[in-house]
């Protein structure tokens, strides 16, 4: 398409099969948009994204109710979650067990857990 518009541009003349507007009407109408025998092809490299519903990890009623009293999850949960962080520090995924033991804080803070805290720092340090 560019080598038949070099010729008009610099001489002047007429772009064969292109009628009297020449290229002046491609660029105003966008190199050809359309579907005539100007039209640019989709770009090949990159097609139009495809979205698809991602499935949920669980059910929507389920996450809801998981979520609904985090301090009654924690409570029960108490004593696993120390548990993990002690085994972390067993596997040597010391860095694993920092953040386990961090995200923690506010709970055993908030509950005045004070002996998990050290529970899991002696674990982590010790």
């Amino acid at each position: 398409m560019f080598r038949a518009l070099y010729p008009w541009q610099v001489v002047g003349g007429a772009v064969p099969g292109m009628g009297a507007e020449g290229p002046a009407a491609m660029t105003a109408s966008g190199f050809g948009a359309g579907s005539g025998a100007g039209a640019v092809p989709p770009e090949p490299f990159f097609p139009p994204p495809v979205f698809s519903p991602r499935p949920a990890p669980i059910p929507a009623q389920f996450a809801k109710e998981l979520t609904a009293d985090p301090l009654t999850w924690f409570n029960s949960e108490r004593l696993n979650l120390l548990a993990a962080v002690d085994l972390a520090c067993a596997a040597g995924q010391f860095g694993l067990a920092r953040e386990l033991a961090d995200a923690q804080c506010a709970y055993q803070h908030r509950q005045d857990r004070h002996d998990d805290a050290e529970r899991s720092w002696t674990s982590r340090t010790g």
